[in-house]
């Protein structure tokens, strides 16, 4: 019985929840979720199968959360990337720029 304790515990200090907040999902008052976490108390064979489907789910929805955090700062870091390479390029361009804006001087006359 100390996995459920631990990962009772583990799980609502991740979601940084209260005991009683967290006693809700399951759903208990806070004394008695107080007893689960502590050991003092183990959980009914119904509410052991309630807490490992909500522990479950919980994990697949942080489990998500991460990925979904990693591809942003993914999405983020590329974003930078092409704007600062853009951004810091003095020489290049404006998009859309026509060859002949591209090929004037330096004194904006032609080359030619």
């Amino acid at each position: 019985m100390d996995d459920i304790r631990e990962r009772l515990k583990a799980a609502r200090v991740r979601l940084d929840e209260t005991q009683s907040a967290f006693a809700r999902r399951f759903p208990v008052d806070q004394a008695l979720y107080n007893r689960w976490e502590t050991g003092e108390r183990n959980p009914s064979e119904p509410s052991r199968a309630l807490i490992e489907r909500v522990l479950a789910e919980l994990e697949r929805t942080h489990v998500k959360r991460k990925r979904k955090k990693k591809l942003r700062n993914k999405l983020n870091a590329l974003d930078k990337g092409t704007v600062g390479a853009v951004a810091g390029a003095a020489h290049a361009a404006p998009i859309g720029a026509a060859d002949s804006d591209r090929d004037s001087g330096p004194d904006g006359m032609g080359t030619d």
